[in-house]
């Protein structure tokens, strides 16, 4: 073998091994940091606050007051059992008053509250919470959302839509969860 063909067989040598790589860190769970963050997250029973975007039909209400409330880590929940323990996430996005449903986008009631929440689950493998249920009889959530950030940086970012019965989105939340709430 010539050095020329050498080169080209070196780099795809070298390119199969990085991918390798990357392919086994994306099969083998991510084991969070011990007294961490993201370790405390994937023990559970803590609380996110932060802000949310609610959309309800062409209206938008950037004030919502966003809880993410990670509850205990489980391998059952619902009937469903599971590989790995799971974390029961709910949120919770609570506007001052509610949009009118009527064409317009004036805020109603607003000495009420109002709440727009989802349930979903957190997996700690894969640092992201995905969105099944919301408020609505029948309804259903969809969306994830991500564990972002690092040491006192660390946050959920996502948006959930609730969808009713018959497949219509009815409302949805864009949120950042950024401070560890009480």
């Amino acid at each position: 073998m010539n050095k020329k063909s050498r080169i080209p067989l070196a780099l795809i040598g070298l390119t199969l091994f990085v991918a390798s790589i990357a392919c086994l860190e994306s099969v083998i769970p991510k084991v969070p940091a011990p007294g961490s963050l993201r370790e405390e997250i994937a023990k559970g029973n803590i609380r996110f606050e932060g802000k949310g975007n609610l959309t309800y039909g062409d209206c938008q209400d950037p004030t919502a007051a966003v809880s993410v409330n990670v509850s205990a880590p489980v391998k059952e929940y619902n009937g469903q059992e599971f590989n790995d323990f799971i974390n029961p996430v709910s949120v919770n996005a609570i506007t001052a008053g509610a949009i009118s449903g009527s064409g317009s986008c004036e805020k109603l009631k607003l000495d009420e509250k109002h709440d727009w929440p989802a349930k979903g689950i957190y997996n700690p493998n894969d640092e992201k919470i995905l969105f099944y249920g919301c408020s609505l009889t029948n309804g259903k959530a969809e969306g994830t959302a991500s564990l972002t950030g690092e040491g006192s940086d660390t946050h959920f970012e996502g948006k959930y839509g609730c969808y009713g019965e018959d497949g219509s989105l009815v409302y949805e939340v864009a949120f950042n969860a950024f401070r560890v709430g009480q």
